[in-house]
Parts: C-alpha cells; sequence; structure tokens
C-alpha cells in the first residue's frame, strides 16, 4: 500500500479550508467583471472564477458537478454535492468537489468509494492508520489519466471531499 504524503494532505485541506471559508463570506464585492476575477451571483450561492495571466482559471463554489468533470472518475454514491471548484492549469483541468455523507460513517465512504474507483479501472491505495479525529485515513486512486484524493471526515455531519486532477 502506498502512503500518502502528509504535505500532500496537508496541502488539500488548507485549500479546501480557504475555499469554504471565501464562499460563506460576504464581502463587499457582489458582481465584478475586469477580465481577471468574475463574480456571478450573491451571498453563499455566488461562484467566483479567476483568470490567471498565464491561462490558469479557477472557479469556486460551483453547486452541480463542473462541465468537463472526468467520466472516467465515478462519483460517490449516496452523498450529496455541497460545493464544486474547478480550473486548469499548465493546460490541465482539475476539481474538487465537497460531499455532505448524511448518516454514512466518513471510513465507510471512503471504502465504498474505494471500491468504486477500483471498479472503474483505478489504481487504489489508502493511507495507512487510524486518521487524526474524525478525519479518516485518505485514499488515492490514478487510472485513466487522473489523479484522485479523496478525504473524509465525520465532523459537522460528516463531508467527503475529493480532488480530481488530470496527470
Amino acid at each position: 500500500m502506498t502512503r500518502i504524503p502528509r504535505r500532500a494532505v496537508v496541502v488539500l485541506l488548507t485549500v479546501g479550508a480557504v475555499a469554504l471559508a471565501g464562499c460563506g463570506s460576504d464581502a463587499g464585492v457582489k458582481e465584478a467583471k475586469d477580465g481577471k476575477v468574475t463574480v456571478t451571483g450573491k451571498g453563499p450561492k455566488a461562484t467566483v472564477t479567476v483568470n490567471g495571466e498565464d491561462g490558469t482559471t479557477i472557479t469556486f463554489n460551483q453547486r452541480s458537478l463542473p462541465a468537463g468533470f472526468p467520466g472516467d472518475v465515478p462519483r460517490p454514491q449516496g452523498a450529496r454535492l455541497q460545493s464544486a471548484t474547478s480550473g486548469t492549469r499548465a493546460g490541465k483541468q482539475f476539481f474538487q468537489l465537497t460531499y455532505a455523507l448524511g448518516s454514512t460513517a466518513a471510513t465507510a465512504a471512503l471504502d465504498d468509494y474505494g471500491t468504486l474507483l477500483g471498479d472503474a479501472g483505478l489504481a487504489v491505495s489508502r493511507a495507512d492508520g487510524s486518521g487524526a479525529g474524525t478525519l479518516a485515513p485518505p485514499l488515492q486512486a490514478d487510472g485513466s489519466g487522473w489523479h484522485v484524493i479523496a478525504l473524509a471526515t465525520d465532523a459537522s455531519g460528516g463531508s467527503l471531499t475529493l480532488t480530481v486532477s488530470e496527470t
């Protein structure tokens, strides 16, 4: 079994926390379009798109599966999509999806999702250990041109966060 580097987990959690904090804020910008940043909508349902000078793009706080999400990467069963982020970096796509787990335990959600990934032909590995606090040990999968990292927690009603990056 391959271990997921601790730094990768920390970066993923940090990006997710920053994205979620920004999504819930009631910042002074209600709508703007200056060729680099576009805010569409308002309040907690607003989406923010950033276009970098190098061609990098990222859209935060999408409420449905982003266009271009790979059909080769299965979506979790029985979980409700709460928020999605998508973008391109160096010409490659990436996605971060956060799902509400409801009554499903974090470890069970990751086990089920790992099975779906394996059934889809991706090579799945799971980090050793018991996780930290309410965080279950993460898993990763590779195949069909995609790298997937999945994290789940039982905190705040339970959530599953997926990062899917084009390889």
